[in-house]
């Protein structure tokens, strides 16, 4: 089994993207080592990858190859064979980064320029997939904001186009108020949110999905008092931080800690 993890996040592993994919990935890992299940994260911000021309040469002139010579070919290599790929972007304008969506644009070889009808929407056109083995697929997303809601729209693209491609979805690892998590001095404050990511990278490979329990855990807030609270204390923090470069905001009190993790 070849898992494929997807880092399209410009911090790399160093941002809360990669943090939680290196914990899921960990878990995957530690709980295939003995069913030969190869686990490889990519981090596609660091890789040469250009946009898609549009020429369809991949259709045309070299069936199945891309005509811009760069990083892509190999990724798309890893990306053909994978049994399960987790799709990790942090959450920019409601959706997928740029980065991800790049990536996903450049995997136009993988299909013919044939138009017929799409086997897993019947009634819908579609390409047929010169890749006849279906795989799994997951999303993980953090993002600044703290509610669920701001996932929506990334959430029901990935459904749909994972429906329209006829992947076994195994749903999503979403995470509000995830700034926190890219930060040296306050990731290693949620150890218990990173240890229970590796409890859910284990459950995927072990039982083909995360389990209820793990999956209801991994929802609740990283910061109990509620949203107005969490404003309030980002709002001086980056208030904080712009004095620091000589930005004159409103006076900012120092703020005791509350009962959540402070900023």
């Amino acid at each position: 089994m070849h898992v494929l993890a997807l880092n399209s996040s410009p911090r790399g592993k160093k941002g809360a993207t990669g943090r939680m994919l290196t914990a899921l990935t960990t878990g995957m890992a530690r709980a295939g080592a003995r069913a030969d299940v190869q686990v490889e994260t990519v981090d596609l911000a660091g890789l040469s990858i250009a946009p898609c021309r549009a020429c369809y040469a991949c259709w045309t002139r070299t069936p199945g190859v891309c005509a811009v010579t760069d990083d892509m070919a190999r990724v798309l290599a890893l990306y053909a064979e994978a049994d399960l790929v987790v799709f990790g972007t942090p959450l920019y304008h409601y959706t997928m980064n740029a980065t991800m969506k790049l990536f996903l644009d450049r995997t136009l070889p993988l299909v013919e320029p044939w138009l017929c009808e799409n086997p897993h929407a019947p009634g819908v056109s579609g390409h047929p997939q010169r890749r006849e083995k279906p795989f799994a697929a997951l999303l993980l997303s953090p993002c600044g904001l703290p509610e669920f809601s701001h996932f929506e729209s990334l959430v029901h693209y990935f459904r749909f186009y994972a429906g329209r491609n006829g992947w076994n979805w195994l749903g999503e690892i979403l995470r509000h108020s995830a700034e926190v998590l890219s930060r040296p001095d306050t990731a290693a404050r949620f150890g218990w949110y990173f240890a229970l990511l590796e409890q859910a990278g284990a459950e995927i490979i072990a039982h083909g999905g995360l389990l209820p329990d793990t999956a209801q855990t991994l929802a609740q807030d990283l910061f109990p008092d509620g949203p107005a609270a969490f404003r309030e204390r980002a709002n001086h923090y980056w208030a904080v931080t712009r004095k620091r470069h000589g930005i004159v905001d409103p006076i900012v009190e120092p703020m005791e800690p509350g009962p959540g993790v402070d900023f």
